[in-house]
This record gives C-alpha cells, structure tokens and sequence, in this order.
C-alpha cells in the first residue's frame, strides 16, 4: 500500500480515501472500518471547503486594500495639483513647500504603513492651516482617504492569517485521514494478510513510473 506522495492535493488524498473506504464496506469482515476513514475525508473535506472560502476572503480583501491605496494616492495627488495651480507651479511657494517635504511620489510609492505615517503628518499640517481654502477642502478628503485605507490594510492582514490557519488546519486533517490510513492497513493485514490488504487500496495505471519519480516507499503499519 502506497499513500499519494505528501505534495499531492487534499482532493487526491480524498478521492483516494474513497476507494479504500467502499472496498472494505462491501466486505462483511472489513466493514467495520469503512466509518473511521469516511469520518476522516469527511472532515478533510470540510477543511478543504474552510481553506478555499479563506483564500476567496483574503483576495477580496486585498482587493479593497488595494482600491483604498489608489484612493489615498490620488487625495495627496489632487492636494498637490491644486496647490500647485494656485501658486503657478511654484514648488518653492510656502503654501507647497511646507506640507511637502516630500515629493508626492516619494509617499505615495511607500509601502503601506510607512505611507498611512506620512499622511497624517501631512493632515496634522493641514489641520494648523485649516483657514487656507485649499487647505480646509482637501483635509476631510485626505483623513477619510487614510482612514479607509487603514481600517482595509487591517482587514486584509487579519484575512491573510485566517487563510493561513485555514491551511494550518487543513494539513492537520491530512494528516489525520493518512494515519486512519495506515491504521487500516495494519488491520487489514490481521484480517485478510498483506498481499489481500493491499488490494484495498487505489493502484494507478502508471504506479511504478510515479512512485520512482516522487521517491515513495511503502507504508507499513
């Protein structure tokens, strides 16, 4: 009895499970153990659906983050044009000059954490010049801009570690349903001896080729 290599999917582990757990059930003196490994994939099966709905939430989520930095990027953009406008492109006007000391390129290119710091450094500046027009329209767009961007860099991070617990668990129950695997096999070999116990378990066509490739040794109990 071979189990698929350890690199193999959780579904070809299931699909293998399977065939073992209807070809002991048809047989009076093996059905008994046919519930233990259907119990096992079952429960493989559920972490498998837990794994893929986790990875669909993190996705969802990055997508969020990531629309919420282009948000952000374009408030500190639209502050400096208009700024820019008034002033007749001088970069070297206070009115530029104090809230930039930073191109905005050079903050809106930085990762996450380091831009969400220098965007509030650059509202606390707005907010002590709130009387300037430009100044006052531009400071509740770029607080909510920052704010948003926060609370959906937050998400996608805390979705990021349930995805990866859900991989955590899924290996958990692979590795439960190969151990209910090989206890089968023990107890297949005190029914029926080994040579009968290994023809409960799936054979592929091209079983020789692939075990010698992925370097498989025999299972024994």
């Amino acid at each position: 009895m071979k189990l698929p290599s350890e690199s193999s999917s959780s579904e070809v582990l299931v699909n293998y499970s399977v065939y073992t757990s209807v070809r002991v059930d048809v047989k009076h003196e093996t059905n008994q153990l046919s519930a233990p490994i259907v119990d096992a994939y079952e429960a493989l099966e559920t972490k498998i659906t837990e794994r893929k709905k986790k990875t669909k939430e993190s996705a969802a989520k990055l997508a969020m983050r990531d629309e919420k930095n282009d948000c952000c990027d374009s408030a500190v953009v639209n502050l400096s044009l208009e700024l820019l406008s008034a002033t007749g492109n001088n970069r070297e006007d206070i009115r530029y000059k104090s809230l930039f000391t930073k191109t905005p390129s050079r903050i809106t290119v930085q990762p996450i954490k380091d831009k969400s710091s220098d965007v509030k450094v650059l509202i606390q500046k707005l907010s002590t010049n709130s009387g300037d027009a430009i100044y006052a329209k531009h400071l509740s767009l770029i607080q909510a801009a920052v704010a948003e961007l926060d609370e959906a860099e937050a998400s996608y991070q805390t979705a990021l570690v349930n995805e990866q617990s859900s991989y955590d668990f899924e290996r958990a129950s692979q590795a439960a349903l190969r151990s209910t695997l090989v206890r089968t096999y023990g107890k297949l070999i005190d029914i029926a001896g080994k040579k009968n116990a290994d023809n409960y378990f799936k054979k592929s066509a091209d079983k020789k080729k692939k075990e010698k490739k992925q370097g498989e040794k025999p299972i024994e109990p």
